[in-house]
């Protein structure tokens, strides 16, 4: 089985820095692309709803099957609306192309969920509790995803859910998929952007890559959200596959399908 990665359309955004709908032309790109199925690890065309559309326009007009997990700005929720982000991200959850149990492509199981943050990858020096202040004066989700709940509970739900899968299929190739970054290693930090070296607590956990480090079958680890690409990595033995499409101002041109090409991985499974 011949797998596409992508993650961080963000189709809405780049349709509003393009000045035009780009949903045609991504789906007759993907119909040119030799996949059997396509992953998309969050991030995808603006709210829940906006999503899961996208998806199901890919399963009626392509031959591939599709699967995706959801990513922060999937789940962003306006003030004035009475659901909260959990109402999104259920509605994203209980989609059939969802990535809410594992499943069988190839000789590989992939796992996967959405993911989130703990602040364990933010910078030493400052208390978790000014994370949490400051994260509404600096970082968009502290504005939109409104959970209702600490960020550390969000991210414990995800990791009890892959303890557990992970332990069930311990003795098959796993590729895992979420949204937000694992590793350190993998964060970006800027000589001088003293904003965004401390919003480096919101990309992800060191508890998931601890996790999936602890089991050697897990041959392929998938995520996003940072929109520096890295292509496919070979990192603690795993091959890392983080290549996110991004903004328009994050490209390497500025042909929208060129891109494309430039921001997916495939891979046999």
């Amino acid at each position: 089985m011949k797998a596409l990665i992508m993650s961080d359309l963000h189709l809405d955004i780049n349709e509003q820095l393009l000045g035009r709908s780009v949903t045609l032309e991504f789906i007759n790109w993907l119909n040119k692309k030799s996949c059997d199925v396509v992953f998309i690890a969050g991030d995808l065309a603006g709210d829940a709803l906006d999503g899961i559309q996208l998806v199901e326009r890919i399963q009626s007009e392509t031959n591939k099957e599709v699967y995706f997990v959801a990513g922060n700005h999937d789940v962003w929720v306006p003030k004035d609306h009475k659901e909260n982000s959990w109402s999104s991200y259920d509605l994203m959850y209980k989609h059939p192309c969802y990535l809410n149990k594992p499943i069988q492509i190839g000789r590989h199981t992939v796992i996967g969920d959405m993911g989130w943050y703990d602040y364990s990858f933010g910078l030493q020096h400052v208390p978790h509790i000014k994370f949490k202040e400051e994260k509404k004066h600096v970082w968009k989700d502290g504005l939109y995803a409104r959970w209702e709940t600490d960020d550390e509970e969000i991210l414990n739900k995800m990791i009890k859910n892959w303890r557990l899968q992970l332990e069930e299929h311990k003795d098959n190739p796993v590729m895992f998929i979420n949204h937000f970054i694992p590793y350190k290693e993998f964060l970006t930090w800027y000589a001088d952007d003293e904003k965004m070296n401390f919003c480096q607590a919101y990309m992800g956990s060191n508890q998931v890559g601890e996790l999936v480090d602890r089991y050697q079958n897990v041959d392929y680890v998938v995520f996003g959200h940072t929109h520096k690409r890295h292509g496919v990595v070979e990192h603690h033995g795993k091959k890392v596959i983080c290549q996110p499409f991004g903004y328009v101002y994050d490209w390497l041109g500025n042909n929208f399908v060129e891109e494309l090409d430039k921001a997916s991985v495939v891979i046999d499974l």
